[in-house]
């Protein structure tokens, strides 16, 4: 017996790194007032302690929450096809509010645009194909996190993207 992914082009990636990449690479700075965004992932091993200086107002992490078996998909006997989904948590801090709102913005832009469907694939940091077969939502709901005080300094937001894979019993 052998498990494999359904879609999926050569070795797995964490997909927290797969999101980083899709961002960071189809980023259009101009959608931001051309202000500079840094891009971090978890599996990627970020420098969080280098950022509390505020050398970067305007940041986009990608975290790798948990991935599970959705039973509420159909599958008899559970005996060949199995319906799993990655669930990641996207933060976003920005320099002030416009601008973390502009990022939100360009995130679900982004996701929007590149969103797996049928035949086409997420691709990997490498430009393969990922495990990922569509997402939940193209676009995801951010919600405030700090500052809870009227002092908008360094706002923001996290919003969650769920991604649907296949596991394959061969």
């Amino acid at each position: 017996m052998t498990i494999s992914y359904s879609g999926l082009v050569g070795t797995r990636e964490p997909p927290d790194k797969t999101i980083r990449a899709l961002l960071q690479n189809n980023w259009t700075t101009s959608n931001i007032r051309n202000r500079e965004v840094r891009f971090q992932s978890d599996s990627e091993e970020p420098d969080f302690i280098a950022d509390d200086d505020s050398t970067s107002m305007n940041l986009v992490t990608v975290r790798w929450l948990i991935s599970f078996r959705d039973e509420a998909v159909n599958e008899p006997n559970g005996d060949t096809v199995h319906h799993w989904k990655h669930r990641l948590a996207i933060g976003v801090w920005g320099e002030n509010m416009a601008t973390a709102l502009l990022i939100c913005d360009e995130i679900n832009r982004i996701l929007w645009t590149f969103a797996p469907i049928n035949a086409t694939r997420l691709d990997k940091s490498d430009g393969s194909d990922s495990e990922a077969d569509y997402f939940e939502r193209t676009e995801i709901d951010f919600e405030r996190v700090a500052p809870t005080s009227l002092i908008d300094n360094k706002p923001s937001f996290e919003g969650i993207l769920e991604i649907h894979f296949r596991k394959i019993k061969t």
